[in-house]
């Protein structure tokens, strides 16, 4: 089986392919039997995931993102008003940028509003439970947290994607393409949402038989799903 996955999608499934990849699940899930036309429950056999390709994974979220900065600030405060179970990257982002705009000034005051905005790009209505948004939180605030995966886990085909740098034109896109914000020069290996270092970490504790486990493009902002380098090397890979 290959799985692709983005963001949550993409973190998630690691967990979770790290807790049953050897051993498999009995009862796992449901699918949908076409003959009888219902839903039947299902086994996960041993070794299910044979290709995983992800894009802006989050891990053990260390390493420099404005978002985890900046969610690290008012994480607490924009669950709390958000009274909700399950919510979208647009109610964070939206309710991040509120704090952003009311409680900093100057520099960083803009690189807030950048880390809100680029969750923003994040689209559809797909959601996230308020309570794996309150374990970020806590993964961003915990600096000696591991990766969700063990050391030696093992996929046979496996590539991460990541951004590892912004140029100076292409910034000046992404402030105009997001709506506001502006970068820390200094500190530019991340995705705005997610760090190259999350990535970095994640991919070398992989067991994997392709050589290439991660792969850093430069201008490649969370949610830049289309990007064609990106596009065109993730299909040769799964397609390989």
């Amino acid at each position: 089986m290959q799985y692709v996955g983005h963001s949550n999608g993409c973190g998630v499934a690691l967990a979770s392919i790290n807790k049953y990849q050897a051993s498999g699940k009995n009862n796992a899930g449901y699918y949908w039997d076409t003959t009888t036309g219902t839903y039947q429950l299902t086994d996960l056999s041993s070794n299910a995931i044979d290709t995983f390709a992800g894009e802006g994974c989050p891990g053990a979220l260390n390493g420099y993102s404005p978002f985890y900065t900046y969610f690290g600030m008012f994480g607490d405060k924009v669950n709390n008003q958000l009274n909700k179970n399950h919510l979208t990257a647009k109610e964070v982002s939206e309710r991040l940028e509120s704090f952003c705009n009311n409680n900093l000034t100057g520099d960083e005051k803009q690189f807030c509003i950048l880390a809100a905005k680029g969750l923003g790009q994040v689209k559809g209505d797909s959601k996230v439970s308020k309570n794996l948004l309150l374990d970020y939180l806590n993964d961003i605030k915990n600096t000696n947290n591991q990766p969700q995966v063990d050391d030696g886990l093992s996929i046979n085909k496996f590539r991460l994607y990541t951004n590892k740098d912004f140029t100076k034109a292409y910034r000046g896109s992404i402030r105009f393409i997001l709506g506001g914000g502006e970068f820390d020069t200094t500190q530019l290996e991340h995705d705005i949402v997610i760090s190259q270092k999350d990535s970095q970490q994640l991919s070398d504790r992989i067991s994997a038989s392709n050589s290439i486990k991660l792969t850093n493009y430069t201008d490649f902002y969370h949610g830049r799903v289309s990007f064609s380098d990106f596009v065109q090397d993730a299909e040769v890979f799964l397609n390989g």
